[in-house]
């Protein structure tokens, strides 16, 4: 058997709820947690992660609680310490899941309200 090496970061889901409620933030981040998910809700931990080679994936739920979109995607960190920018690259893999996990979330409360 060989040396033990250094395994590879897992996913990360950066959160983004401006305006949302307390409740809102929990369930959210109950349903990333059901699922096996680390979250961060800091834009620098979540730049710091995406440049050390973690896959960080976007979800943003700002207008959620507004009957709006979420936004999902996986970000990379681009430029210096001094200006973090996130922006969102191309490709769908695990940002699917995080997808299918939010409309479970939103068909559980569609159900709640009209039960």
């Amino acid at each position: 058997m060989g040396s033990p090496t250094n395994p590879d970061l897992r996913p990360v889901v950066y959160l983004r709820g401006a305006h949302a409620t307390t409740s809102t933030w929990r369930r959210v981040q109950t349903a990333m947690w059901a699922a096996g998910w680390h979250t961060v809700r800091s834009r620098a931990d979540a730049w710091h992660l995406a440049r050390g080679g973690a896959t960080v994936i976007l979800l943003d739920f700002s207008g959620f609680d507004a009957g709006r979109p979420v936004t999902v995607g996986r970000v990379h960190a681009r430029g210096t310490g001094q200006e973090m920018d996130l922006p969102m690259t191309t490709g769908l893999g695990i940002e699917q899941e995080v997808v299918e996990r939010v409309r479970a979330l939103w068909a559980a409360d569609t159900k709640s309200v009209t039960s």
